[in-house]
């Protein structure tokens, strides 16, 4: 999720493009990692949200080139959202 943090505040818009989804992923990638691996289902929905920035937010066409169907694609990102807190 630092990748995603970056481009959220990258954005003067409110709209994450392309390019600063690209500058994210290779600050990301070019910063050595104090872990190792990381658990799959994380990596699974950082790659969905970079795929929905790069089709602009459109979730047919993100699910389209991820070779999954909408439905899978919002299933995974529902997944994979960290957990809301529940005020009584």
């Amino acid at each position: 999720m630092i990748a995603l943090a970056r481009m959220r505040l990258e954005t003067r818009t409110g709209t994450i493009t392309a390019e600063i989804v690209r500058k994210a992923l290779r600050q990301h990638v070019d910063r050595p990692s104090p872990i190792d691996v990381l658990p799959l289902d994380r990596i699974e929905t950082d790659y969905i949200v970079a795929a929905l920035a790069l089709c602009d937010g459109n979730q047919t066409l993100a699910a389209r080139r991820l070779g999954i169907g909408r439905s899978t694609l919002l299933r995974k990102l529902k997944a994979g959202a960290p957990p809301r807190n529940r005020a009584a």
